[in-house]
């Protein structure tokens, strides 16, 4: 794999064609660096973009232990909600 890698990537031209082609063009490289601040931006600020689905998955995992309660699987303890509820106030807890 890295072999292929190295010769795609820094390997020499075997067609002159291909001698004249650019890189990136200016749209190219508007988009990918839009892109590229867009994943900087969840992996740095992910609260963002979790603060607005937190009322959603709550409402989800309120049906899923309306629907599983009285139904025992095996490792699970409690329902859905007891660890994920405590990580939720110790994260703003920290906030």
């Amino acid at each position: 794999m890295l072999w292929m890698f190295q010769r795609v990537m820094f390997g020499e031209l075997t067609k002159p064609e291909n001698k004249v082609l650019k890189d990136l063009s200016a749209r190219e490289i508007l988009v990918l660096s839009s892109v590229t601040l867009f994943i900087f931006w969840i992996g740095i600020y992910p609260q963002t973009f979790l603060s607005r689905m937190e009322p959603t998955v709550k409402g989800y995992l309120t049906q899923v232990n309306a629907s599983t309660d009285g139904v025992e699987s095996p490792g699970r303890k409690g329902n859905f909600t007891t660890e994920s509820t405590e990580y939720t106030e110790q994260y703003y807890a920290k906030k």
